[in-house]
């Protein structure tokens, strides 16, 4: 395996997992198969600054107890993020950082969008997504806010939702068969 790619593969496991601990992480506390894992660093781990350290020992961590279709899976989404032009990994870094900054009932609310999303046949989310690039940008700016606000109060039934979406369709002077779909 090309020890690069396993190591940046490592990092992008770490997270934040290590945020609290204050102290340096010497080579000799780390187990021996992470050791094996970040081998490649050996010589010069106590030139690495506390925090790459401590990113990189959680990250060989993770990487040990994923089985190996879950490391296949994962080198291969790695392998597609290094892929994308950077424009659009900053645009997804940038994403994530705002999601990270939800609270916990706005991000799960977003999950059980997405998997909603995730539900829908491939040519239902292909129509969806038709339907939101071909409206006007206002409208379209419109709808993102109704999706903002959905996220920001997870306490309403979806039932209400829809009864608003329809107003707001009503009011955009969507076409019959767009407005039809929302109901």
């Amino acid at each position: 395996m090309n020890n690069c790619r396993f190591v940046a593969v490592l990092i992008l496991l770490c997270g934040t997992g290590f945020a609290g601990l204050a102290h340096a992480v010497k080579w000799e506390e780390l187990s021996t198969e992470q050791q094996a894992a970040l081998s490649q660093y050996e010589a010069r781990w106590s030139d690495l600054d506390t925090s790459r350290q401590k990113r990189l020992a959680l990250g060989a961590q993770r990487w040990l107890s994923l089985d190996a279709g879950q490391r296949e899976q994962l080198l291969t989404r790695y392998d597609r993020w290094q892929r994308l032009p950077p424009e659009r990994r900053e645009l997804l870094k940038r994403r994530l950082e705002e999601f990270r900054q939800l609270t916990p009932q706005q991000q799960r609310r977003m999950r059980q969008q997405l998997e909603r999303f995730k539900g829908l046949t491939p040519a239902q989310r292909h129509r969806l997504r038709e339907r939101f690039r071909s409206m006007p940008a206002e409208d379209r700016a419109r709808a993102l806010e109704r999706m903002k606000r959905r996220a920001n109060s997870p306490g309403m039934r979806d039932s209400d939702w829809r009864e608003l979406d329809r107003r707001d369709a009503t009011d955009m002077r969507v076409p019959d068969r767009a407005r039809d779909s929302l109901q």
